[in-house]
């Protein structure tokens, strides 16, 4: 069995390829000019050519040329928003099936994903003799290793029938967060009472090198923090060592999206909170009278 990853981020190659192994005698990297490519992760690294100005999901082409030469069997893919525009036209064109929201692979050509908001499972399995793709969620691997030599292969650029044009380039007003990538996240919910409140917040986050997050109602209801701010299903699933949140309910749609964490704080003033039942540790102290202490603390004794 072969299978091919395709990721951007040092994390999700190491975790997807890692996850491929358990599967497949060749596990093979599809690396964009931005990957970071992890030694000692595959069997061989496919480096897709693009030539500079031109935007990535134009190396459909190429990819696709790939993969029907090489005929993997299944593609683990990071669920980044370029690798989603390169690997639906790349699908469109070799006939594979697309899974996107995978949190388990009991199969190579298995996968479960969240529907009903996280509270229930649905189960899919690709079809036998083509190429299957699954855009896989953090931490659906937890305990793998990855292996393999690396040997590094170029794919020219191959030009498609019709090219994404860039017309404009313009500065990000919001989503300079990064969430998938933070090894802390202070997450903010309903217990906020004022969008200025956040202020206290970002210095908490300041002080222990910290992202910050929040749940649906902040995001959507009140537009206090960016899209990639979110933490949910609908939104990012992190998996960071310490994941502290402030005034958050613990609902499912919310928890199945950080509940890889290796450690998970809550404050809460409601003692019959469900985060209570996913947290290490829970305060049902008031988050304005706690994460002002906390600021006071970690001040006087900064991490090191």
């Amino acid at each position: 069995m072969k299978i091919f990853v395709i990721a951007e981020r040092e994390q999700p190659v190491s975790e997807l390829c890692a996850g491929a192994r358990q599967f497949a005698e060749e596990v093979d990297l599809v690396a964009l000019p931005t990957t970071q490519v992890v030694d000692g992760v595959a069997d061989k690294v496919y480096r897709l050519e693009v030539p500079e100005g031109r935007m990535m999901e134009d190396a459909y082409v190429a990819l696709a040329n790939l993969i029907e030469q090489e005929r993997p069997d299944a593609v683990f893919a990071e669920s980044s928003r370029r690798i989603q525009l390169l690997l639906g036209r790349t699908a469109a064109r070799v006939g594979g099936s697309v899974i996107s929201n995978v949190n388990a692979m009991p199969g190579a050509k298995e996968a479960s994903t969240m529907y009903f908001g996280g509270l229930a499972n649905r189960k899919y399995k690709g079809e036998d003799g083509t190429t299957s793709f699954f855009f896989v969620r953090p931490a659906t691997f937890p305990d793998a290793e990855p292996s393999g030599n690396n040997v590094e292969v170029m794919v020219p650029f191959v030009e498609p029938s019709y090219e994404v044009k860039r017309t404009e380039v313009g500065p990000r007003v919001k989503g300079d967060v990064d969430l998938p990538s933070a090894k802390r996240i202070v997450s903010v919910g309903r217990g906020i009472k004022e969008e200025k409140d956040l202020d206290m917040v970002r210095e908490l986050c300041s002080l222990i090198d910290a992202e910050l997050g929040c749940s649906r109602s902040i995001y959507e209801a009140e537009n206090w923090l960016p899209k990639e701010a979110l933490v949910g299903i609908s939104g990012s699933t992190v998996v960071p060592d310490l994941y502290l949140t402030l005034g958050i309910s613990g609902q499912a749609q919310h928890m199945v999206a950080c509940d890889g964490a290796t450690t998970i704080m809550c404050v809460n003033t409601d003692p019959y909170a469900l985060i209570f039942e996913h947290s290490d540790y829970g305060s049902k102290a008031d988050l304005y009278t706690v994460v002002p202490r906390m600021i006071e603390y970690f001040k006087a004794h900064p991490l090191k």
